[in-house]
């Protein structure tokens, strides 16, 4: 076969910044096909078509879209389909930000007490103002074993 106009796979995993484990896997999985495979050596090559089809993976997966996903969108290539997946996908995006501001928050909770007690003077008894608050004393323990035992507990509590 006359290769002319074809790229090996060391060339394209430059071109487009991706690694050559990466194609091979992309090939595993029946994203991206070469366009010729050599009988002799297994060496593969990608045409043109395939840069489109490598530049939607790319996009897709920078996007943090799982590569089933994708399969299905190359499959079937509908404004519709990728509409519904890119909200899809937003959707999860949103879901990660919060988890990771939760996060964020108790990291910065957590160094604001490291803070505190570096600054904190040993051996000092310091006179600290609170809020006014509610105390409860109850003379007998609480005995809570699970969840079923919670009502009669906070009822004597009332």
């Amino acid at each position: 076969m006359d290769r002319k106009g074809l790229f090996s796979i060391g060339e394209v995993s430059k071109l487009f910044h991706i690694s050559v484990s990466s194609l091979r896997h992309y090939e595993n999985v029946g994203l991206l096909h070469p366009e010729y495979t050599s009988p002799d050596t297994g060496y593969r090559y990608y045409g043109t078509e395939q840069f489109e089809v490598l530049n939607t993976i790319r996009y897709l997966r920078a996007l943090d879209m799982p590569l089933a996903e994708i399969e299905d969108f190359l499959k079937n290539k509908d404004i519709s389909c990728i509409e519904e997946k890119l909200m899809q996908q937003k959707k999860i995006v949103l879901e990660k930000q919060q988890e990771l501001k939760r996060v964020e928050q108790k990291i910065n909770h957590r160094l604001n007490v490291l803070l505190e007690a570096q600054n904190t003077p040993l051996d000092t008894v310091t006179l600290v103002q609170l809020p006014a608050s509610r105390v409860v004393w109850v003379e007998a323990p609480l005995k809570i074993e699970d969840s079923q035992d919670m009502e009669a507990p906070i009822r004597k509590l009332d």
